[in-house]
């Protein structure tokens, strides 16, 4: 199975956040990332935004109560059980000034046209595509002269991602004596561990198809054709915010 479509699978066996409603989500999203909302209000600020990588829509929903009336939200994943679970809680705020457009896309070939889009958010989405460098690449290619993009990636040397690594590590090994692909994902499945904090540590450790972490130097290499403004730790990623520069000086001209 190709990695887009193992990823897919595997979101919409798990979709990411933990509640049956978007009150509940947004509830538990926050009270685990309390810097999120001031990012999400900074986002917010744009009246042009798309997202890349969205799941059950928590971020979506909280961005587009907080923008102007009149603005876009285009809001993109590659799991359909996710975008279902989307749809459904924009019930919820349905008295937002913008309602956001969900629909299925890949990464890896956004739906805009070249130079098109003011802003591009995304929060722990491209570390579980196999080329990352490629959806950075679209994100830049898709983003207008000057436009902004907030993208948050998974530090490598934060305690979730170090524990990930040395798990999946393990795993490798108990699934070579096993002759089991997954083998300690079924065991914690067959013992309901998995469902203790949704998809946080046990499934996406153990399950998600690409897991892939930065040092700062890597972030930036990774958003080296942007005018990256800074690359700042949030909880257990990075926070990359850069601009797609408005031209590119010719070669061998002074910067």
């Amino acid at each position: 199975m190709k990695g887009a479509e193992a990823s897919a699978r595997f979101w919409d066996g798990a979709p990411c956040g933990r509640g049956d409603s978007f009150a509940d989500r947004s509830a538990t999203r926050f009270k685990r990332e309390p810097w999120l909302p001031a990012l999400l209000s900074e986002v917010a600020k744009h009246n042009d935004i798309v997202e890349v990588g969205c799941g059950q829509g928590t971020d979506a929903l909280w961005i587009c109560k907080s923008m102007r009336p009149g603005g876009h939200y285009r809001a993109l994943d590659h799991s359909e059980q996710s975008l279902a679970s989307a749809r459904a809680a924009c019930a919820e705020v349905a008295t937002a000034p913008v309602t956001p457009d969900f629909s299925r896309a890949d990464a890896l070939a956004l739906p805009m046209p070249d130079n098109s889009v003011a802003c591009v958010y995304s929060c722990g989405v491209i570390h579980h595509i196999d080329d990352t460098e490629g959806a950075a690449a679209e994100i830049h290619r898709i983003l207008r002269p000057g436009g902004h993009c907030y993208v948050m990636i998974y530090r490598t040397s934060s305690p979730k991602l170090l524990v990930a690594h040395v798990l999946r590590g393990v795993q490798s090994v108990a699934d070579t004596l096993t002759r089991r692909k997954h083998s300690l994902l079924q065991a914690a499945e067959f013992f309901g561990i998995d469902k203790i904090d949704g998809t946080t540590m046990v499934r996406e450790c153990f399950g998600v198809p690409v897991l892939k972490s930065y040092t700062k130097e890597g972030a930036r290499r990774l958003f080296s054709q942007f005018e990256i403004i800074s690359v700042n730790p949030r909880g257990f990623l990075w926070l990359v915010e850069a601009r797609k520069p408005h031209s590119i000086a010719p070669r061998g001209t002074p910067s």
